[in-house]
């Protein structure tokens, strides 16, 4: 009876790492043609079929283009003429989002421009700077307390 119970919670423990044991898998590859291919995917060798695949700009977040994954797991599409990303979208916790590294043959119409502000630096440098002024003005403030003594 123990002996039974006790199997019985081991093959529950191990059923749920069979449930949740694959990953979202995307690659895209430049046909070289002005196309690229995205195929859509699970680890387990599945096709993402019915997943939706949509190519975002960089520039504007604008939707480029936008379809279903079909049975083969594959879409060919124009490669954009902006900067972009590819999102594979196969439900709750199976989002994949790659920056589009591929670039048509003439390269890309617009390019992009952040501000790329690295909060880390400017706040690791204005607390130095703080540190280091108040180690001076008490430094100086003591220098002067020991000629007054």
């Amino acid at each position: 009876m123990i002996k039974n119970i006790f199997y019985s919670f081991i093959l529950l423990i191990s059923i749920q790492n069979f449930l949740f044991a694959h990953s979202v898998v995307l690659n895209i590859i430049d046909n070289e043609d002005g196309t690229m291919e995205v195929f859509g995917g699970f680890s387990t060798g599945q096709s993402a079929q019915g997943a939706k695949l949509i190519i975002k700009s960089e520039l504007n977040s604008k939707i480029l283009y936008e379809n279903r994954i079909p049975n083969s797991g594959l879409l060919t599409m124009k490669i954009p003429k902006e900067p972009y990303k590819v999102i594979l979208d196969s439900g709750p916790g199976h989002i994949l989002e790659k920056s589009g590294n591929i670039e048509p043959k003439n390269g890309f119409n617009k390019s992009i421009k952040k501000e790329v502000k690295n909060i880390a630096y400017i706040t690791t440098f204005s607390i130095t700077s703080f540190f280091i002024i108040l180690s001076i003005v008490l430094a100086l403030k003591k220098q002067s307390y020991l000629r007054r003594v």
